[in-house]
Protein backbone atom coordinates (compact mmCIF):
# COMPACT_ATOMS: atom_id res chain seq x y z
CA UNK A 1 0.00 0.00 0.00
CA UNK A 2 1.24 3.49 -0.85
CA UNK A 3 2.39 5.55 2.15
CA UNK A 4 1.22 9.17 2.68
CA UNK A 5 2.29 12.02 4.88
CA UNK A 6 -0.13 12.12 7.82
CA UNK A 7 -3.42 13.75 6.77
CA UNK A 8 -1.93 15.08 3.54
CA UNK A 9 -4.15 16.59 0.86
CA UNK A 10 -3.48 13.55 -1.30
CA UNK A 11 -4.70 11.21 1.47
CA UNK A 12 -7.84 13.28 2.13
CA UNK A 13 -8.65 13.39 -1.59
CA UNK A 14 -8.17 9.62 -1.82
CA UNK A 15 -10.54 8.96 1.10
CA UNK A 16 -13.12 11.42 -0.29
CA UNK A 17 -12.91 9.66 -3.63
CA UNK A 18 -13.57 6.29 -2.00
CA UNK A 19 -16.49 7.83 -0.07
CA UNK A 20 -17.89 9.00 -3.40
CA UNK A 21 -17.62 5.45 -4.74
CA UNK A 22 -19.70 4.10 -1.86
CA UNK A 23 -17.05 3.06 0.69
CA UNK A 24 -18.17 3.23 4.32
CA UNK A 25 -16.54 5.42 6.95
CA UNK A 26 -16.01 2.37 9.17
CA UNK A 27 -14.16 0.44 6.44
CA UNK A 28 -11.98 3.44 5.58
CA UNK A 29 -11.15 3.98 9.26
CA UNK A 30 -9.95 0.40 9.53
CA UNK A 31 -8.12 0.51 6.19
CA UNK A 32 -6.13 3.71 6.88
CA UNK A 33 -6.01 3.51 10.72
CA UNK A 34 -7.76 6.89 11.07
CA UNK A 35 -10.40 7.71 13.69
CA UNK A 36 -13.92 7.66 12.25
CA UNK A 37 -14.65 11.11 13.71
CA UNK A 38 -11.90 12.66 11.62
CA UNK A 39 -13.21 11.01 8.44
CA UNK A 40 -16.72 12.33 9.23
CA UNK A 41 -15.14 15.77 9.73
CA UNK A 42 -13.51 15.67 6.29
CA UNK A 43 -16.72 14.34 4.77
CA UNK A 44 -18.81 17.22 6.14
CA UNK A 45 -16.15 19.83 5.38
CA UNK A 46 -15.71 18.71 1.79
CA UNK A 47 -19.29 17.63 1.13
CA UNK A 48 -19.46 19.90 -1.88
CA UNK A 49 -16.53 18.08 -3.44
CA UNK A 50 -18.20 14.73 -2.74
CA UNK A 51 -21.54 16.00 -4.05
CA UNK A 52 -19.87 17.30 -7.23
CA UNK A 53 -18.27 13.91 -7.79
CA UNK A 54 -21.61 12.14 -7.24
CA UNK A 55 -23.34 14.60 -9.58
CA UNK A 56 -20.74 13.95 -12.29
CA UNK A 57 -21.29 10.21 -11.93
CA UNK A 58 -25.06 10.73 -12.23
CA UNK A 59 -24.63 12.86 -15.33
CA UNK A 60 -22.44 10.21 -16.91
CA UNK A 61 -25.01 7.59 -15.96
CA UNK A 62 -27.84 9.70 -17.38
CA UNK A 63 -25.89 10.22 -20.56
CA UNK A 64 -25.40 6.48 -21.05
CA UNK A 65 -28.70 5.14 -19.71
CA UNK A 66 -32.34 5.92 -20.57
CA UNK A 67 -35.77 4.88 -19.33
CA UNK A 68 -38.69 5.43 -21.75
CA UNK A 69 -42.28 5.24 -20.58
CA UNK A 70 -45.07 5.08 -23.16
CA UNK A 71 -48.80 5.29 -22.41
CA UNK A 72 -51.35 4.65 -25.17
CA UNK A 73 -54.78 3.26 -25.83
CA UNK A 74 -53.39 0.75 -28.30
CA UNK A 75 -50.74 -1.91 -27.87
CA UNK A 76 -47.35 -0.83 -29.25
CA UNK A 77 -44.36 -3.08 -29.92
CA UNK A 78 -40.95 -2.20 -28.48
CA UNK A 79 -39.77 -1.14 -31.94
CA UNK A 80 -42.76 1.20 -32.34
CA UNK A 81 -42.14 2.81 -28.93
CA UNK A 82 -38.45 3.34 -29.73
CA UNK A 83 -39.25 4.78 -33.18
CA UNK A 84 -41.83 7.23 -31.76
CA UNK A 85 -39.23 8.44 -29.22
CA UNK A 86 -36.49 8.81 -31.81
CA UNK A 87 -34.33 6.02 -30.39
CA UNK A 88 -32.04 4.14 -32.76
CA UNK A 89 -31.40 0.50 -31.91
CA UNK A 90 -28.02 0.82 -33.59
CA UNK A 91 -27.05 3.26 -30.81
CA UNK A 92 -29.08 1.95 -27.84
CA UNK A 93 -29.56 -1.56 -26.42
CA UNK A 94 -32.72 -2.66 -24.60
CA UNK A 95 -31.86 -4.12 -21.15
CA UNK A 96 -35.32 -4.50 -19.58
CA UNK A 97 -38.99 -4.21 -20.61
CA UNK A 98 -42.13 -4.00 -18.44
CA UNK A 99 -45.62 -4.00 -20.06
CA UNK A 100 -48.79 -3.23 -18.11
CA UNK A 101 -52.44 -2.85 -19.14
CA UNK A 102 -55.62 -1.91 -17.29
CA UNK A 103 -59.25 -0.87 -17.89
CA UNK A 104 -60.61 2.50 -16.89
CA UNK A 105 -64.12 3.09 -15.47
CA UNK A 106 -65.60 3.15 -18.94
CA UNK A 107 -64.06 -0.23 -19.79
CA UNK A 108 -61.45 1.19 -22.17
CA UNK A 109 -58.07 -0.60 -22.12
CA UNK A 110 -54.87 1.40 -21.60
CA UNK A 111 -51.33 0.14 -22.27
CA UNK A 112 -48.04 1.20 -20.66
CA UNK A 113 -44.52 0.24 -21.81
CA UNK A 114 -41.48 0.92 -19.62
CA UNK A 115 -38.20 0.29 -21.45
CA UNK A 116 -34.67 0.49 -19.96
CA UNK A 117 -31.87 1.32 -22.41
CA UNK A 118 -28.10 1.44 -22.29
CA UNK A 119 -25.89 3.16 -24.81
CA UNK A 120 -23.88 0.87 -27.04
CA UNK A 121 -20.12 1.28 -27.48
CA UNK A 122 -19.66 2.43 -31.04
CA UNK A 123 -16.54 2.72 -33.16
CA UNK A 124 -14.50 0.45 -30.92
CA UNK A 125 -10.95 -0.18 -32.03
CA UNK A 126 -9.24 -3.48 -31.43
CA UNK A 127 -5.55 -4.06 -31.10
CA UNK A 128 -4.75 -7.36 -32.80
CA UNK A 129 -1.94 -9.19 -30.96
CA UNK A 130 1.08 -10.28 -32.91
CA UNK A 131 1.24 -14.01 -33.70
CA UNK A 132 3.32 -16.18 -31.35
CA UNK A 133 6.37 -17.58 -33.07
CA UNK A 134 7.61 -20.94 -31.78
CA UNK A 135 11.27 -21.61 -32.26
CA UNK A 136 11.73 -25.37 -32.21
CA UNK A 137 15.48 -24.96 -31.90
CA UNK A 138 15.34 -22.75 -28.81
CA UNK A 139 15.71 -25.71 -26.40
CA UNK A 140 17.79 -28.82 -26.58
CA UNK A 141 15.76 -32.01 -26.53
CA UNK A 142 15.80 -33.92 -23.22
CA UNK A 143 15.98 -37.66 -23.07
CA UNK A 144 15.55 -39.55 -19.81
CA UNK A 145 18.44 -41.85 -19.00
CA UNK A 146 18.02 -45.25 -17.43
CA UNK A 147 18.85 -45.24 -13.74
CA UNK A 148 20.65 -48.48 -13.01
CA UNK A 149 19.94 -47.92 -9.32
CA UNK A 150 16.20 -48.26 -9.97
CA UNK A 151 14.75 -51.69 -9.22
CA UNK A 152 11.37 -53.35 -9.71
CA UNK A 153 9.52 -55.61 -7.28
CA UNK A 154 6.19 -57.37 -7.79
CA UNK A 155 4.08 -57.96 -4.70
CA UNK A 156 1.75 -60.99 -4.57
CA UNK A 157 -0.77 -60.64 -1.73
CA UNK A 158 -2.71 -63.38 0.10
CA UNK A 159 -2.98 -66.29 -2.35
CA UNK A 160 -4.48 -68.58 0.34
CA UNK A 161 -3.86 -71.76 -1.64
CA UNK A 162 -6.43 -74.25 -0.41
CA UNK A 163 -9.39 -76.44 -1.37
CA UNK A 164 -12.84 -77.59 -0.41
CA UNK A 165 -13.37 -81.32 -0.97
CA UNK A 166 -16.83 -82.69 -1.83
CA UNK A 167 -17.38 -85.39 0.80
CA UNK A 168 -19.43 -87.51 -1.63
CA UNK A 169 -17.38 -87.29 -4.83
CA UNK A 170 -13.94 -86.25 -3.55
CA UNK A 171 -13.85 -83.41 -6.11
CA UNK A 172 -11.60 -80.50 -5.12
CA UNK A 173 -12.64 -76.87 -5.58
CA UNK A 174 -9.88 -74.28 -5.24
CA UNK A 175 -10.38 -71.32 -2.94
CA UNK A 176 -7.34 -69.61 -4.47
CA UNK A 177 -7.97 -67.83 -7.78
CA UNK A 178 -5.95 -69.69 -10.39
CA UNK A 179 -6.85 -67.21 -13.15
CA UNK A 180 -5.70 -64.26 -11.02
CA UNK A 181 -2.45 -66.06 -10.15
CA UNK A 182 -1.92 -66.82 -13.84
CA UNK A 183 -2.32 -63.10 -14.62
CA UNK A 184 0.21 -62.28 -11.91
CA UNK A 185 2.59 -64.77 -13.53
CA UNK A 186 2.08 -63.08 -16.93
CA UNK A 187 2.97 -59.69 -15.42
CA UNK A 188 6.09 -61.16 -13.83
CA UNK A 189 7.12 -62.49 -17.25
CA UNK A 190 6.32 -59.11 -18.84
CA UNK A 191 8.36 -57.03 -16.37
CA UNK A 192 11.00 -59.59 -15.35
CA UNK A 193 11.40 -57.81 -12.00
CA UNK A 194 14.42 -57.89 -9.74
CA UNK A 195 12.33 -59.22 -6.89
CA UNK A 196 9.04 -60.99 -6.15
CA UNK A 197 7.57 -60.77 -2.66
CA UNK A 198 4.80 -63.14 -1.56
CA UNK A 199 3.04 -61.19 1.15
CA UNK A 200 1.84 -63.99 3.42
CA UNK A 201 -1.18 -66.30 3.74
CA UNK A 202 0.10 -68.01 0.63
CA UNK A 203 -1.32 -71.24 2.13
CA UNK A 204 -4.75 -71.38 3.74
CA UNK A 205 -4.12 -74.45 5.95
CA UNK A 206 -7.75 -74.61 7.06
CA UNK A 207 -7.23 -78.11 8.53
CA UNK A 208 -4.85 -76.71 11.14
CA UNK A 209 -7.03 -73.91 12.47
CA UNK A 210 -7.29 -73.98 16.26
CA UNK A 211 -9.44 -70.85 16.43
CA UNK A 212 -12.45 -71.67 14.25
CA UNK A 213 -14.59 -74.76 13.84
CA UNK A 214 -13.61 -76.55 10.63
CA UNK A 215 -16.29 -77.76 8.23
CA UNK A 216 -15.80 -81.31 6.91
CA UNK A 217 -15.15 -80.16 3.32
CA UNK A 218 -11.73 -78.77 4.34
CA UNK A 219 -10.28 -82.05 5.61
CA UNK A 220 -7.65 -83.91 3.60
CA UNK A 221 -6.88 -80.91 1.38
CA UNK A 222 -3.44 -79.87 2.67
CA UNK A 223 -1.39 -82.16 0.45
CA UNK A 224 -3.03 -80.84 -2.71
CA UNK A 225 -2.47 -77.28 -1.45
CA UNK A 226 1.26 -77.92 -0.92
CA UNK A 227 1.66 -79.55 -4.33
CA UNK A 228 -0.12 -76.75 -6.19
CA UNK A 229 1.57 -73.84 -4.40
CA UNK A 230 4.99 -75.46 -4.95
CA UNK A 231 4.09 -75.69 -8.66
CA UNK A 232 3.23 -71.96 -8.83
CA UNK A 233 6.47 -71.08 -7.01
CA UNK A 234 8.35 -73.19 -9.53
CA UNK A 235 6.70 -71.27 -12.38
CA UNK A 236 7.88 -67.98 -10.87
CA UNK A 237 11.41 -69.30 -10.38
CA UNK A 238 11.56 -70.57 -13.99
CA UNK A 239 11.10 -67.01 -15.30
CA UNK A 240 14.47 -65.92 -13.96
CA UNK A 241 16.85 -68.15 -11.99
CA UNK A 242 18.59 -65.08 -10.52
CA UNK A 243 15.48 -63.21 -9.41
CA UNK A 244 15.15 -62.77 -5.65
CA UNK A 245 11.98 -64.37 -4.28
CA UNK A 246 10.80 -63.72 -0.73
CA UNK A 247 8.15 -65.88 0.92
CA UNK A 248 6.65 -63.91 3.81
CA UNK A 249 4.53 -66.06 6.11
CA UNK A 250 1.19 -64.89 7.45
CA UNK A 251 -1.20 -65.85 10.21
CA UNK A 252 -2.48 -68.77 8.09
CA UNK A 253 0.99 -70.32 7.81
CA UNK A 254 1.30 -69.76 11.56
CA UNK A 255 -1.60 -72.19 11.99
CA UNK A 256 0.75 -75.13 11.39
CA UNK A 257 3.16 -74.12 14.16
CA UNK A 258 0.32 -73.35 16.60
CA UNK A 259 -1.37 -76.69 15.86
CA UNK A 260 1.82 -78.62 16.59
CA UNK A 261 2.51 -76.66 19.78
CA UNK A 262 -1.05 -77.12 21.07
CA UNK A 263 -1.88 -80.65 19.91
CA UNK A 264 1.34 -82.45 18.94
CA UNK A 265 4.21 -80.78 20.79
CA UNK A 266 6.40 -83.89 20.34
CA UNK A 267 6.60 -83.07 16.60
CA UNK A 268 7.88 -79.54 17.19
CA UNK A 269 11.29 -78.92 15.67
CA UNK A 270 11.83 -82.47 14.39
CA UNK A 271 14.35 -82.66 11.52
CA UNK A 272 15.35 -85.37 9.13
CA UNK A 273 18.39 -87.28 10.34
CA UNK A 274 20.27 -86.55 7.13
CA UNK A 275 19.57 -82.80 7.30
CA UNK A 276 19.99 -81.69 10.89
CA UNK A 277 21.05 -78.21 9.77
CA UNK A 278 17.92 -77.74 7.71
CA UNK A 279 14.41 -76.64 8.56
CA UNK A 280 12.10 -78.73 10.77
CA UNK A 281 10.50 -81.48 8.73
CA UNK A 282 6.97 -80.29 9.45
CA UNK A 283 7.39 -76.64 8.51
CA UNK A 284 6.31 -74.46 5.63
CA UNK A 285 9.90 -74.24 4.40
CA UNK A 286 10.36 -78.02 4.25
CA UNK A 287 6.89 -78.96 3.02
CA UNK A 288 7.13 -76.53 0.07
CA UNK A 289 10.80 -77.23 -0.65
CA UNK A 290 11.70 -73.54 -0.55
CA UNK A 291 15.43 -74.26 -0.30
CA UNK A 292 15.40 -76.16 -3.60
CA UNK A 293 13.70 -73.17 -5.25
CA UNK A 294 16.16 -70.69 -3.70
CA UNK A 295 13.32 -68.84 -2.00
CA UNK A 296 13.96 -66.99 1.24
CA UNK A 297 11.31 -67.47 3.93
CA UNK A 298 10.36 -64.89 6.57
CA UNK A 299 8.49 -65.93 9.72
CA UNK A 300 5.30 -64.42 11.11
CA UNK A 301 4.61 -61.92 12.63
CA UNK A 302 8.10 -60.46 12.93
CA UNK A 303 9.22 -61.26 9.39
CA UNK A 304 9.60 -58.40 6.91
CA UNK A 305 11.19 -57.61 3.56
CA UNK A 306 12.98 -54.26 3.28
CA UNK A 307 13.10 -52.98 -0.30
CA UNK A 308 15.13 -50.00 0.92
CA UNK A 309 15.49 -48.10 4.18
CA UNK A 310 12.20 -46.27 3.52
CA UNK A 311 9.91 -49.16 2.55
CA UNK A 312 9.13 -52.56 4.06
CA UNK A 313 6.75 -55.40 3.15
CA UNK A 314 4.92 -57.33 5.88
CA UNK A 315 1.90 -59.59 6.14
CA UNK A 316 0.54 -57.51 8.98
CA UNK A 317 -1.62 -57.94 12.06
CA UNK A 318 -3.84 -54.84 11.76
CA UNK A 319 -7.27 -55.29 10.14
CA UNK A 320 -10.14 -52.77 10.18
CA UNK A 321 -13.58 -53.28 8.73
CA UNK A 322 -14.01 -50.15 6.59
CA UNK A 323 -12.21 -49.41 3.32
CA UNK A 324 -9.12 -47.31 3.97
CA UNK A 325 -9.29 -47.74 7.76
CA UNK A 326 -6.43 -50.25 8.04
CA UNK A 327 -3.79 -48.22 6.20
CA UNK A 328 -5.01 -45.05 7.91
CA UNK A 329 -4.31 -46.73 11.23
CA UNK A 330 -0.90 -47.96 10.06
CA UNK A 331 0.24 -44.54 8.85
CA UNK A 332 -0.73 -42.74 12.08
CA UNK A 333 2.47 -43.66 13.90
CA UNK A 334 4.57 -44.68 10.89
CA UNK A 335 8.33 -44.20 10.92
CA UNK A 336 8.78 -46.13 7.68
CA UNK A 337 6.48 -46.74 4.71
CA UNK A 338 4.83 -50.15 4.67
CA UNK A 339 3.12 -52.54 2.26
CA UNK A 340 0.77 -54.92 4.09
CA UNK A 341 -1.30 -57.95 3.14
CA UNK A 342 -3.84 -59.63 5.44
CA UNK A 343 -6.94 -57.50 4.63
CA UNK A 344 -7.58 -58.60 0.99
CA UNK A 345 -8.39 -54.99 -0.02
CA UNK A 346 -6.70 -52.30 -2.06
CA UNK A 347 -6.01 -49.36 0.22
CA UNK A 348 -3.46 -46.56 0.35
CA UNK A 349 -2.84 -43.69 2.77
CA UNK A 350 -0.09 -41.07 2.87
CA UNK A 351 1.00 -38.92 5.82
CA UNK A 352 3.48 -36.03 5.99
CA UNK A 353 5.24 -35.07 9.23
CA UNK A 354 7.46 -32.08 10.00
CA UNK A 355 10.46 -31.61 12.25
CA UNK A 356 11.67 -28.54 14.15
CA UNK A 357 13.54 -27.24 11.09
CA UNK A 358 10.53 -27.60 8.78
CA UNK A 359 12.02 -30.58 6.99
CA UNK A 360 9.24 -32.98 6.05
CA UNK A 361 8.98 -36.75 5.92
CA UNK A 362 6.41 -38.62 3.86
CA UNK A 363 5.12 -42.05 4.85
CA UNK A 364 2.89 -44.37 2.82
CA UNK A 365 0.85 -47.39 3.90
CA UNK A 366 -0.62 -49.58 1.17
CA UNK A 367 -2.38 -52.88 0.55
CA UNK A 368 -2.80 -54.51 -2.88
CA UNK A 369 -5.80 -56.83 -2.39
CA UNK A 370 -5.55 -60.61 -2.72
CA UNK A 371 -5.17 -63.55 -5.13
CA UNK A 372 -7.78 -65.80 -3.55
CA UNK A 373 -11.32 -66.10 -4.89
CA UNK A 374 -13.67 -63.30 -3.89
CA UNK A 375 -16.94 -64.92 -5.03
CA UNK A 376 -19.50 -65.14 -2.16
CA UNK A 377 -18.82 -67.90 0.37
CA UNK A 378 -15.84 -69.54 -1.37
CA UNK A 379 -13.20 -68.45 1.15
CA UNK A 380 -14.27 -68.77 4.79
CA UNK A 381 -14.65 -65.38 6.47
CA UNK A 382 -16.74 -63.22 8.74
CA UNK A 383 -19.23 -62.51 5.91
CA UNK A 384 -20.56 -64.32 2.86
CA UNK A 385 -19.99 -61.29 0.61
CA UNK A 386 -16.68 -59.66 1.39
CA UNK A 387 -15.31 -56.24 0.51
CA UNK A 388 -12.24 -57.75 -1.17
CA UNK A 389 -10.38 -56.98 -4.41
CA UNK A 390 -8.10 -59.08 -6.60
CA UNK A 391 -4.85 -57.44 -7.64
CA UNK A 392 -1.09 -57.23 -7.31
CA UNK A 393 1.39 -54.47 -6.54
CA UNK A 394 4.32 -53.19 -8.57
CA UNK A 395 7.00 -51.20 -6.78
CA UNK A 396 9.76 -49.14 -8.38
CA UNK A 397 12.43 -48.34 -5.82
CA UNK A 398 15.99 -47.09 -5.38
CA UNK A 399 18.31 -49.36 -3.44
CA UNK A 400 20.65 -46.53 -2.47
CA UNK A 401 20.96 -42.75 -2.61
CA UNK A 402 17.65 -41.01 -1.83
CA UNK A 403 15.94 -44.42 -1.75
CA UNK A 404 12.64 -43.17 -3.13
CA UNK A 405 9.90 -45.47 -4.39
CA UNK A 406 6.65 -45.48 -6.37
CA UNK A 407 3.75 -47.89 -5.88
CA UNK A 408 1.39 -49.14 -8.58
CA UNK A 409 -1.77 -51.17 -8.01
CA UNK A 410 -2.78 -53.49 -10.86
CA UNK A 411 -6.40 -54.64 -10.39
CA UNK A 412 -7.50 -58.03 -11.68
CA UNK A 413 -11.17 -57.94 -12.67
CA UNK A 414 -13.09 -60.79 -14.33
CA UNK A 415 -9.90 -62.50 -15.46
CA UNK A 416 -8.37 -59.38 -17.08
CA UNK A 417 -5.72 -56.81 -16.20
CA UNK A 418 -4.72 -53.57 -17.92
CA UNK A 419 -1.13 -52.46 -17.50
CA UNK A 420 1.30 -50.35 -19.51
CA UNK A 421 -1.19 -50.07 -22.39
CA UNK A 422 -1.45 -53.88 -22.63
CA UNK A 423 -4.51 -56.07 -21.94
CA UNK A 424 -3.61 -59.27 -20.11
CA UNK A 425 -6.13 -62.14 -20.17
CA UNK A 426 -5.90 -65.00 -17.70
CA UNK A 427 -5.81 -68.58 -18.92
CA UNK A 428 -8.85 -70.83 -18.59
CA UNK A 429 -8.86 -72.54 -15.15
CA UNK A 430 -9.38 -76.00 -16.63
CA UNK A 431 -6.29 -75.55 -18.82
CA UNK A 432 -4.28 -74.44 -15.78
CA UNK A 433 -5.39 -77.53 -13.86
CA UNK A 434 -4.34 -79.81 -16.74
CA UNK A 435 -0.85 -78.25 -16.73
CA UNK A 436 -0.49 -78.62 -12.96
CA UNK A 437 -1.60 -82.27 -12.96
CA UNK A 438 0.56 -83.08 -15.97
CA UNK A 439 3.68 -81.53 -14.38
CA UNK A 440 3.16 -82.86 -10.84
CA UNK A 441 1.38 -86.15 -11.55
CA UNK A 442 -0.95 -85.22 -8.68
CA UNK A 443 -4.71 -84.63 -8.85
CA UNK A 444 -5.74 -81.11 -7.77
CA UNK A 445 -9.29 -81.21 -9.14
Amino acid sequence: MKHFLKYSTELIDLILGELSNGASVKDLSKKYAIDTRRIYEWKNKHRKKVDVSIKQDLEIKEENEKVITSNSKEFLTIEEVLRKNGISQDEWEVTNVKINNWEDSSGEVHYQNKINLIKKNINLTYEVPAPIIINNNSHQSYRATLNTNLKCAIILPDIQTGFRRDVNTGKLTAIHDRVAIDLALQLIKYLNPHRVVLLGDNLDLAEFSTKYQISNDFYFTTQASLVELAWWLGQIRSINPNMQIDYTQGNHEKRLEKYINEKAIALSGLKAANNLNGFPSISVESLLGLDSLNIKCHSYPEGKVALNSNLICIHGETAKGQSGATVSELVKSARVSVIQGHIHRHEVAVRTTWDAYDDYYQYTAASFGCLCKIAPGVVPGMKIRQNWQNGIGIVWYEESGLEQFRLEYVPIINGRSLYDGVIFNGSNESDIVKNIESDTNYKVS
